[in-house]
């Protein structure tokens, strides 16, 4: 059926249908307010063909839907918010977010930081203890915010170019495999991330014979990888 037919369906039977499935508001041309509302009433998705929109309607849409937010015309902040408690990532689609919908986002999801400009520390830890591997989007990688990412995930350490002793530490007690990762390793790092997991042998030199002699002692199977 095509959307010519569509078009000259009564407004009682476009009523009816919307109500089964708010995605036939596609196809309506003649929508009104009460058409609109209850597309999105019955899917919050039926806001892409909505022709009239409203506060009340969008709320509704993006609460269900954060990702809605790039179909609302009139983006209030009360909206917005919303949107953003949903799904972080719609803070793409807000042109100035505020500090309020900056924190709102990143505690939602912390790679919203990826699309915020304007970013302060308090910003960044957030974003960092929703998501460790949100380290890769801070602007300002200070040494707490990067020892809170190497603490929730040492492999985060792969995106921290400026490495501590102390970060580096912290990294190989969260995940040994983060010896991969430490530019320069330290004697006392390697045999720590070897004492927790042998295995990580394999991303040491075999001209450390004394290093893979000892993670043969603590694992007869790390020499599959000689």
């Amino acid at each position: 059926m095509n959307s010519s037919v569509y078009e000259r369906i009564s407004y009682a039977d476009s009523l009816y249908n919307i109500k089964k499935d708010g995605l036939f508001l596609k196809f309506i041309s003649n929508q009104d307010e009460e058409i609109c509302f209850e597309a999105i009433k019955n899917n919050p998705r039926a806001l892409k063909y909505a022709q009239y929109q409203n506060e009340e309607m969008c709320l509704l849409a993006v609460s269900n839907c954060g990702d809605l937010l790039k179909y609302v015309h009139e983006r209030t902040e009360l909206i917005c918010l919303k949107a953003l408690k949903n799904e972080g990532l719609a803070i793409r689609y807000i042109e100035a977010p505020t500090l309020e919908m900056c924190m709102a986002a990143v505690q939602q999801n912390g790679f919203a930081l990826k699309y915020i400009r304007q970013q302060t520390e308090q910003l960044c830890k957030l974003a960092v203890k929703n998501n460790p591997y949100a380290i890769r989007y801070v602007q300002d990688k200070t040494e707490e915010i990067c020892l809170i990412a190497v603490k929730n995930d040492g492999k985060t350490l792969q995106y921290i170019h400026h490495q501590t002793e102390r970060i580096c530490e912290q990294a190989i007690r969260s995940n040994a495999e983060a010896i991969r990762y430490i530019h320069q390793p330290s004697i006392t790092m390697l045999k720590y991330a070897i004492k927790k997991r042998p295995y990580v042998i394999q991303y040491i030199g075999d001209e450390l014979e004394n290093l893979w002699k000892y993670a043969i002692h603590l694992n007869t199977a790390v020499i599959k990888f000689l």
